[in-house]
């Protein structure tokens, strides 16, 4: 009985130091910045981040001699001809499928976050210029750096630079889900992909984030 006493009392000691450990992190990395310096000129490519609630998307022209994400997200061109840009985020499918609500929540799909079990994958919308407000972080980038984080957003949604997959059940006119590279879990999540984003794109941000925070303190 002590043997099991003590070994239950070592996991929670373990326990308790991960969620202090992962807190600490969570509450202080994002201030610890990746050290560039964002472009605030007014020549380049405007490109923006965009929260809502805990998630955040990248925003770019739907059209650029850069890129075309038409070719890539083959069911993103809008009928709307005011929808001129395209927003992309990454997560985990199954919450992205199953969980519209946190009321939606599972036990079983917030283990499979966690821990990285389970696909990812991307979601994509096809939306109007992003307006200047809080929600909404404006950069601006020159062709090297706008072509350095394009090359970081089609690794994670294609294979072999062949157009992304989409998933047809998700799909809606403007609002649609692709496959995606990697895994979701706690210390690599949706904000994360877009401070590795920040980097690929050589603008400031954190060194990593689990939330919004840090992304849009310039």
């Amino acid at each position: 009985m002590r043997s099991v006493l003590k070994y239950i009392r070592i996991t929670l000691i373990g326990f308790l130091l991960v969620v202090v450990c992962y807190s600490t992190c969570y509450f202080l990395m994002p201030y610890w910045k990746n050290g560039f310096q964002s472009n605030h000129h007014h020549d380049g490519i405007e490109i923006y981040l965009v929260r809502s609630g805990v998630h955040t998307d990248v925003v770019m022209p739907l059209y650029h001699s850069t890129q075309d994400w038409t070719k890539v997200f083959t069911q993103s061109k809008p009928l709307d001809s005011t929808l001129d840009h395209i927003a992309v985020g990454w997560g985990h499918k199954a919450f992205y499928m199953e969980t519209p609500t946190w009321s939606d929540l599972t036990v079983k799909n917030a283990v499979s976050a966690t821990f990285g079990f389970g696909a990812s994958a991307a979601h994509v919308r096809t939306i109007a210029k992003p307006s200047n407000d809080p929600t909404c972080r404006t950069m601006i980038v020159n062709e090297h750096q706008y072509q350095s984080l394009t090359s970081y957003i089609k690794a994670t949604v294609c294979a072999q630079d062949s157009a992304a997959i989409a998933i047809p059940l998700l799909a809606q006119p403007h609002d649609l889900y692709y496959e995606a590279q990697g895994r979701y879990h706690a210390l690599r999540t949706c904000n994360t992909w877009i401070a590795d984003a920040l980097i690929a794109a050589e603008q400031s941000g954190p060194i990593w984030t689990a939330s919004t925070e840090g992304l849009f303190n310039d």
